[in-house]
């Protein structure tokens, strides 16, 4: 593939995951897709063959981001504390510039079906292994209450942006707003060192 198909390529992804970030997921049609990525409808099926396999690129890339987010526990140049505080921060940014993808997560989750991009697997195999490594380096603490520390973190970072604008409505926050948004990553960060 040459250059101008790579180009045409990311511009496609790139146009999905603007759907995504304002429309959800299952609001993604191949059209809209050539609509924003100024393509037509026959050059999304030549690149990827099918919704799905654009929608799941897609979901890559979003996995790719919060992957992203959990490197930096890895980072032993910082302490830890700082490490978990960076990581709340990155976590929660990518959750809400694209805030239908943990309901996404969620219902796919519920019916016992696998989530395109690998995010789950990630999950299990190194995402939560990293929360809690990085907590026992700040406290040490048993096994099982890590695990269940690290899901708190997960869970409180999710949970606001499941519930949208319900959220607002229920405290009168908007979460999605940058500033209360980080109002409440401190308080949710200096929770999870008690």
């Amino acid at each position: 593939m040459g250059l101008n198909g790579y180009k045409t390529k990311n511009k496609i992804i790139d146009a999905t995951l603007d759907i995504i970030a304002s429309e959800g997921v299952q609001n993604v049609t191949i059209r809209k897709i050539a609509a924003i990525a100024a393509v037509n409808v026959a050059a999304v099926n030549y690149h990827f063959g099918s919704k799905d396999v654009v929608i799941t690129d897609a979901l890559k890339t979003i996995t790719s981001r919060l992957m992203e987010a959990f490197a930096c526990l890895k980072n032993q140049d910082m302490d830890p504390v700082s490490r978990i505080r960076l990581f709340i921060n990155q976590y929660s940014r990518v959750v809400s510039e694209y805030p239908d993808i943990i309901n996404y997560f969620i219902t796919r989750s519920f019916n016992h079906e696998i989530i395109p991009g690998g995010y789950q697997d990630y999950l299990k195999e190194e995402g939560i292994e990293l929360i809690r490594r990085t907590l026992l380096e700040i406290k040490p603490d048993e096994e099982a209450v890590l695990s269940m520390r690290a899901v708190q973190i997960l869970s409180a970072l999710s949970f606001p942006i499941m519930l949208g604008n319900h959220i607002k409505e229920a405290i009168g926050l908007d979460l999605l707003d940058p500033e209360v948004r980080q109002s409440y990553n401190d308080l949710l960060f200096k929770n999870s060192l008690k």
